[in-house]
């Protein structure tokens, strides 16, 4: 109230409608048939990379030396203290995982960051799925 709008600014007449309250008949819904609508879809991590990790974990060898935070459907790489990962950051520097990366595939199981540190705690071949 007292705040103008510049919507019938200019239009002869009245200064503008305050919020709120329509302004001149008609103005509205001639603006809109001139626009044309045209929907955008966002995809969430479109930009991000994507890469596979595979990490042979022998039972009763390495760790996978890596510290995570179950977030939802992934688990993010909180830090990284060698083991088996500082092993295949060495041996792979192009796939090298990094503090932020985010697990989101471990042997074709995804959807839960519970079942995913499942799958870390298993012992055998690990192929992950990780993005950036």
């Amino acid at each position: 109230m007292g705040q103008k709008c510049c919507a019938g600014q200019g239009q002869g007449g009245e200064g503008g409608a305050e919020f709120g309250e329509p302004s001149k008949p008609g103005i509205l819904s001639e603006f809109d048939e001139k626009m044309e609508f045209i929907p955008t879809v966002k995809v969430l991590g479109a930009d991000a990379e994507t890469y596979d990790v595979v990490i042979d974990k022998t039972p009763g060898g390495d760790k996978l030396g890596i510290d995570v935070d179950e977030d939802g459907d992934s688990l993010k790489i909180g830090g990284l203290t060698g083991g088996l990962v500082g092993a295949w950051n060495q041996a792979n520097p192009s796939k090298e995982m990094k503090k932020g990366d985010r697990i989101m595939e471990v042997n074709g199981v995804s959807g839960s960051s519970a079942d995913l540190v499942a799958q870390c705690k298993k012992g055998g071949v690990l192929r992950m799925k990780i993005r950036r």
